[in-house]
């Protein structure tokens, strides 16, 4: 059963438009897809990564579809936790699926831990 919360979507779609295929693997262990990376994607004719874009996660093989895309050159960021945020640029072509291997390298995570009132020794 597919995990509500990952959003993929279908590659049917009209033949004027075109799609994204992504597989977001770990840089170190390539063999390892990344599960719930977060991917987000704008055409190059409007980059502005400060408006709010539409994004999909990874599912559980790190794999994500785009798919509805008016043909043209899309940066596409791709972030998870406790990895470096990696951005690529891609060409879409009317009726094409464009494939888009993500290598991610993981980064040291140091946890903070934040207390709220009285706290004992």
């Amino acid at each position: 059963m597919r995990d509500p919360a990952i959003a993929v979507t279908p590659v049917a779609q009209s033949p004027d438009l075109g799609a994204i295929q992504l597989e977001v693997f770990d840089a170190n262990r390539v063999t390892h897809g990344i599960a719930r990376a977060s991917v987000e994607w704008v055409a190059l004719s409007r980059e502005t990564w400060n408006q709010p874009l539409p994004h999909v996660l990874t599912d559980t093989t790190g794999r994500a579809v785009i798919a509805g895309l008016p043909p043209a050159r899309y940066a596409i960021r791709v972030w998870a936790i406790g990895y470096d945020t990696v951005t690529q640029r891609v060409s879409v072509k009317a009726g094409k699926v464009a494939q888009l291997p993500v290598r991610l390298r993981s980064i040291a995570c140091t946890p903070v831990v934040t207390a709220r009132g009285p706290v004992c020794m």
